[in-house]
């Protein structure tokens, strides 16, 4: 019996022990925005023109360019009506200058040469109120013109998105092409994890975006600071008389904790030469990066020269 149970356990543990090694395979790690950019279907996208270059036969030509004509009308008819919102905000601007001018005229004549004290405070309130409530009307016009502006030039600035020049792909064609590209990287991802056993996906694009920008970015580190003036910066106690004295304590962690702000913001100077160094992709220990092989499924697919796909698959293995 106590042989049996001893079976028991060990095969228990064992099992265990299988599960925690295998759980660190469960997890796939993928750069997908290189898996759309490395898409075959973005060979047909100009980045100049922010669309998929097409073929239109004559009968597409002409319905393309009758849809950017009407776009085009709708953009000009909206481009007037701001520019008389504008010209109408304006011309409140400078009636609302001209009538507090004039209240305040009116009111300077009135207390000229007056010696009455309550005679100048009656009138001095009454200017008061005057421009306050001229100020309040023209700032609610003004908040309402405003408005129909912003909104006119919002109108027009998404109009503009949607006129594509002969040849491209307009800009709703443009995004059910890219949802289509985005579609199909995660449904090789999927098979690809599946295939594997792996229940959890991650994405590790930012991180090579991260190394990029530390690569780019210049440095400009204080070589005067360094994190020994966070940790161990000294509390000096300020004199019973300090205008500071109550707030002392607080002050000093609070200036340390701007410290260790600043210090965080060295980050891509102080780690650009080490970045090798670093836990690459999203996760710390385990998981496996199956990028390339979610990319060779794809080339498969679309058929591409298996040496390309070799090539190109192959940069993605030490990248």
């Amino acid at each position: 019996m106590k042989r049996a149970l001893t079976i028991i356990l060990f095969t228990l543990l064992a099992s265990q022990l299988f599960a925690q090694r295998r759980g660190t395979e469960l997890i796939g790690v993928v750069d997908f925005n290189a898996l759309v950019l490395m898409h075959p279907a973005m060979v047909d996208y100009i980045p100049s023109e922010k669309a998929f270059k097409v073929a239109l036969n004559q009968f597409q030509a002409a319905q393309q360019t009758q849809k950017k004509a009407e776009i085009q009308s709708q953009i000009s008819a909206l481009k007037s009506q701001n520019n008389a919102v504008q010209a109408r905000l304006i011309d409140l601007r400078r009636q609302y200058e001209r009538d507090i001018e004039k209240l305040l005229s009116d009111y300077t004549k009135k207390i000229t040469n007056v010696v009455a004290t309550e005679t100048i405070a009656y009138e001095t309130q009454n200017y008061n109120l005057k421009t306050e409530l001229r100020e309040k009307k023209y700032q609610s016009e003004a908040e309402k013109l405003s408005q129909q502006l912003a909104g006119g030039i919002e109108s027009a600035t998404k109009l503009e998105k949607f006129i594509s020049n002969e040849g491209y792909t307009s800009y709703d064609e443009t995004i059910k092409r890219f949802a289509l590209i985005i579609n199909e990287v995660k449904q090789a991802s999927i098979y690809v994890a599946e295939k594997h056993g792996m229940s959890v996906v991650m994405n590790s694009s930012s991180d090579r975006i991260a190394k990029n920008l530390l690569k780019q970015q210049e440095s400009n580190l204080n070589q005067e600071f360094s994190y020994k003036n966070v940790l161990f910066s000294q509390y000096v106690q300020p004199h019973e008389n300090h205008p500071s004295f109550k707030n002392s304590v607080s002050d000093y962690y609070a200036n340390i904790v701007d410290n260790a702000k600043i210090w965080l913001q060295y980050e891509n100077d102080i780690l650009n030469n080490f970045y090798s160094l670093l836990p690459q992709g999203s996760i710390i220990t385990g998981g496996s990066n199956i990028t390339s092989e979610v990319l060779a499924v794809i080339f498969k697919q679309h058929k591409i020269n298996e040496n390309i796909s070799k090539a190109i698959t192959d940069m993605f293995l030490n990248y």
